[in-house]
């Protein structure tokens, strides 16, 4: 009997559990990917180490554990020597995968939940503040500036235009020359800001301004 032959009599339909576990993965992925292309601010008090660590762990286990689950055969045993050695890369491949997404994702829900906990029907005064621009970025995204905060890594979309003038310019170092302003919005705690709208990738405006005295050597 050929191995093909084999393979098909010894591999049952996958059960519904695996199923369920696959519409899961898909779900939690695509929540992912439309948080991070519709949230509208971001947090900027940074959230405390021991539970960021604490979802990373939990991330990094439950995306392996999707991994294994999507990666697994049933009656791996009755397979071929061969195709049981492909079926450990592909195991190794899909929990090294699950692991990153996980962690991923676990740093995201984090920030986006302690956002929603920290602003949930608090009174918070939201002003217009100007940031100075410590790092800015080409590349396939567009180009894109970073305020250097020490609680978000975001890197906040500009106009192409703003992205000439900056990359001339060298790298940003003390005292700031441009800005980004932005909403900014406070509560007793925290901190967060409005990211800028995503139509700067293709604007032709400036949406950077220089920096006031007040902020050059921040």
């Amino acid at each position: 009997m050929s191995e093909a032959a084999l393979t098909d009599h010894t591999r049952p339909p996958i059960g519904p559990r695996a199923i369920r576990i696959r519409w899961v993965a898909i779900a939690v992925f695509a929540w992912w990917v439309v948080d991070i292309n519709l949230q509208d601010t971001i947090l900027m008090t940074p959230i405390d180490t021991r539970i960021r660590w604490t979802a990373l762990m939990a991330g990094l286990l439950s995306g392996c554990g999707f991994g294994y689950e999507l990666s697994k055969l049933d009656r791996s045993a009755a397979l071929p020597a061969a195709r049981r050695i492909q079926r450990r890369a592909l195991v190794f491949i899909m929990c090294s995968l699950g692991m990153f997404f996980g962690a991923v994702i676990a740093d995201q829900l984090v920030w986006r939940t302690a956002n929603l906990i920290q602003f949930a029907g608090a009174r918070s005064e939201v002003s217009v503040r100007s940031f100075p621009i410590r790092e800015v970025f080409g590349g396939r995204g567009g180009p894109r500036v970073s305020i250097g905060s020490r609680g978000e890594l975001d890197r906040l979309h500009i106009s192409p235009e703003d992205y000439r003038i900056l990359a001339g310019q060298g790298r940003p170092r003390r005292p700031w020359i441009h800005c980004l302003k932005l909403l900014r919005e406070t509560t007793d705690t925290a901190v967060r800001v409005w990211l800028p709208s995503r139509h700067r990738l293709t604007s032709k405006q400036r949406t950077v301004s220089s920096c006031p005295a007040s902020v050059r050597w921040i």
